[in-house]
């Protein structure tokens, strides 16, 4: 028979797994680790960073790495779902923590046809 527990301990539990956005990006002073995503090609690469970091800084040095070389680019916070054309936005601002996915692809246009 299983046990059955009480719904706010289950709670209370799940609560102490999710990550607070405010605060985890761990700044200037502490190195972290952060997934890199081509969003087209799905090449993947990982990195340290801090969360002064900009999103541009994070490009440069992993573009070649994962295949992005446009220089109009969106990201995308694969973790809470936000996106920005940015460069200059910091990771912290960004709110990408530790273990997160950064994915980057192209912005081109698509010319319309008539």
């Amino acid at each position: 028979m299983a046990d059955i527990r009480d719904l706010n301990e289950m709670l209370e539990e799940v609560e102490g797994r999710t990550p607070v956005y405010d605060d985890c990006a761990q700044g200037a002073d502490q190195a972290y680790r952060i997934f890199v995503l081509n969003a087209v090609s799905n090449s993947k690469t990982d990195m340290y960073v801090y969360g002064e970091n900009t999103l541009g800084q994070v490009f440069d040095d992993v573009k070649t790495k994962i295949g992005v070389f446009d220089n109009k680019l969106l990201f995308f916070n694969q973790t809470n779902g936000k996106s920005t054309a940015d460069k200059n936005m910091s990771l912290a601002d960004f709110q990408i923590c530790a273990d997160d996915t950064l994915a980057i692809q192209s912005d081109g246009g698509v010319a319309a046809v008539n």
